[in-house]
């Protein structure tokens, strides 16, 4: 009995491992997709003096450092168990790109945000504004 119990202990120890190395991969692999998405755009802004609208405002030139995947209906997508959000500015002068985990605690752990200037914040508890820390 002693040893049945010790097997579920060590099983259940790997399963929680392995759940939370997926939630930090899935971070990394979303932190790198929102970075595409704020080069694309200012590779926009610098030809064409405004931000995109949606996503799908992105050129074809660079289209590459935003998969299409990535852009999804123009101002949400979902991936690597986050929901990427954008909205431009009503100016053009700048945008917000947000990215919440899809279930809190199990597809992702931390929220993210970032606006044109691109740095990336963090925020543990609930969506993330530009107050929040900076993620190295």
């Amino acid at each position: 009995m002693i040893v049945i119990c010790g097997i579920f202990l060590v099983i259940t120890t790997a399963v929680v491992q392995i759940q939370h190395s997926r939630i930090v991969i899935d971070e990394q692999l979303s932190l790198r997709a929102a970075r595409d998405i704020v080069r694309s755009c200012q590779l926009v802004a610098l030809s064409q003096q405004r931000y995109p609208a949606t996503l799908r405002d992105l050129p074809p030139t660079t289209t590459p450092l935003a998969p299409t995947d990535l852009i999804g209906d123009g101002a949400q997508a979902r991936k690597h168990g986050y929901i990427f959000s954008y909205r431009r500015l009503d100016d053009g002068t700048g945008f917000t790109l947000s990215l919440d985990p899809q279930v809190a605690q199990q597809t992702g752990g931390r929220h993210f945000y970032t606006d044109q200037d691109g740095q990336m914040h963090q925020n543990a508890q609930g969506p993330a504004t530009g107050d929040d820390p900076v993620t190295p």
